[in-house]
């Protein structure tokens, strides 16, 4: 300490987090640096970089954490993290890296910026404890995202099949909250499996599904708009013709309306 600033040095080796009144067998390493003004007390004048590692999950978390004059940017890197783990209904692995900012002078969601990429090892697959139809989409699913301070941007979600982009954004304040304010998604699908679909188990869906569209409103105002086609499909016994198309409308008020036709059977519903 001198001219009224102050300097400190940590350094944590094989920590348990249970030390810290965490849960599990995770272990910390890290360091980190600091240093101030004892005049400046609203956290401006405070300095930090700190490094850290902690093996979790059967796989390790990384995480850097830059601070200066109230601003900070933090990256964080996961690698074979198991899902189950962390949360017990979902299975596989993931990783991924994310990048975040912001200013100590916010400290909610809204003052945050951030972008990054995440990668489930098992796709729609980590669903399967609470879908058992996704049992079998087990190609990996990568998400190219962003966070402004007020939706979520889907850059890119991707995996066999299916392709999605576009912006979700939650409700983070007044009644409701947390929740969901609203959805302007772009949805594609290409020869998608139908017996993946969570639906109802009453007659067996079989077939393959495409679709061009876009998923828009909130929670209690859903509109679907696009054009779909069906190879093969099959409603237990019943066979339709080799490939219906046509386009697709759903609204919350109005229900779903489908005017698919294919060849000399055509069928419109």
């Amino acid at each position: 300490m001198r001219q009224n600033r102050w300097q400190a040095y940590l350094r944590a080796t094989n920590l348990h987090l249970q030390d810290l009144g965490g849960s599990g067998s995770a272990l910390l390493n890290g360091q980190a640096q600091l240093a101030g003004r004892f005049n400046q007390p609203d956290g401006k004048g405070l300095e930090a970089r700190a490094r850290t590692q902690i093996n979790l999950a059967g796989g390790s978390l990384a995480g850097a954490v830059i601070l200066n004059q109230g601003q900070w940017r933090a990256a964080l890197q996961g690698k074979n993290l198991s899902l189950a783990a962390l949360a017990p209904q979902l299975r596989g692995r993931g990783g991924g890296q994310i990048e975040l900012s912001g200013s100590l002078a916010r400290p909610n969601l809204e003052g945050i910026q951030g972008q990054g990429r995440v990668v489930l090892s098992a796709g729609l697959g980590s669903a399967s404890p609470q879908v058992p139809s996704l049992a079998l989409a087990t190609a990996p699913l990568t998400a190219d995202l962003a966070w402004n301070g007020k939706s979520l941007l889907v850059r890119q979600a991707q995996t066999t099949g299916l392709a999605i982009q576009g912006v979700v954004t939650p409700q983070l304040t007044g009644v409701g909250a947390p929740g969901l304010a609203s959805v302007d998604l772009h949805l594609q699908a290409r020869d998608f499996n139908l017996a993946l679909l969570p639906l109802p188990d009453v007659v067996p869906v079989a077939g393959l599904a495409s679709f061009n569209g876009r998923l828009v409103g909130s929670p209690s105002h859903l509109q679907l708009r696009g054009d779909a086609s069906l190879k093969h499909l099959t409603l237990g016994e019943l066979a339709f013709a080799p490939t219906l198309a046509g386009p697709i409308t759903f609204s919350g008020p109005a229900g779903l309306n489908l005017d698919l036709q294919g060849g000399r059977t055509g069928c419109g519903w």
